[in-house]
C-alpha cells in the first residue's frame, strides 16, 4: 500500500511539473472596453486565452495595437470593421497603447463607428513591448500598426506590420 501511495504522488508530481512548465512565460494583461466591462489576456506571444467575465472566448482572435495619433492606424477601421461583419468566428480586439478615459473612449468610439472591441490597458504592463520582445529581443519597439492573428486554438497564426490589405487578412482568415 505504502508503494502504491508512493507511485501516485511521483505520478503526481511529475504532471504538476509537466502542467508549470507548460504555462512558462504566461502574462496577465486587464483591458477594460468601451462598455466598462473587464477582458483578460494571458499570452506568451506563441498562444494567447481571451477572457471575458473570467470565461474564455473560444474565438478567432485579431489582436490590433492601437494608437490614435499614428494616422497609419487609423486607416485600418473600415477594413476591420469589415472583417467584423464578415466573419462571425472572428473577435477584432482593438488595444490602445495608451490609456483612454471614458469620454474620449466613447468620443472615438462613436467619430470612427467602431464595431469591435476597443480595449483600453488598466495597469503599466505592456502588451506590445512584451510581444516586441518575443519577436526581436535585440530591437527597437514594434513599429505600428501591427497586428497578431490567432486561431481558436489559441494557437498564433500569423502578425502583421504595416501596410496589410484586407484581402490578405481574408485569405489567412479563409485558411484558418
Amino acid at each position: 500500500m505504502r508503494f502504491f501511495s508512493l507511485l501516485l504522488l511521483f505520478v503526481a508530481l511529475i504532471f504538476t511539473g509537466c502542467d508549470q512548465k507548460k504555462q512558462e512565460g504566461i502574462k496577465r494583461y486587464g483591458f477594460v472596453n468601451q462598455n466598462n466591462q473587464y477582458f483578460e489576456i494571458r499570452s506568451n506571444f506563441s498562444s494567447l486565452q481571451l477572457f471575458f467575465d473570467k470565461k474564455p472566448i473560444k474565438k478567432n482572435i485579431l489582436l490590433f495595437f492601437l494608437d490614435i495619433e499614428n494616422p497609419l492606424c487609423l486607416e485600418y477601421f473600415q477594413a476591420l470593421k469589415n472583417l467584423q461583419e464578415m466573419y462571425a468566428d472572428l473577435q477584432i480586439l482593438a488595444i490602445s497603447i495608451k490609456k483612454f478615459t471614458r469620454e474620449q473612449m466613447s468620443s472615438f468610439i462613436s467619430q470612427y463607428q467602431i464595431n469591435f472591441l476597443l480595449l483600453n490597458p488598466l495597469d503599466s504592463k505592456n502588451i506590445l513591448l512584451d510581444f516586441s520582445k518575443k519577436i526581436n529581443p535585440d530591437a527597437s519597439p514594434i513599429a505600428l500598426p501591427f497586428l497578431i492573428l490567432y486561431h481558436q486554438n489559441q494557437k498564433m497564426y500569423q502578425y502583421y506590420q504595416g501596410a496589410v490589405p484586407q484581402e490578405m487578412f481574408m485569405f489567412d482568415l479563409n485558411n484558418l
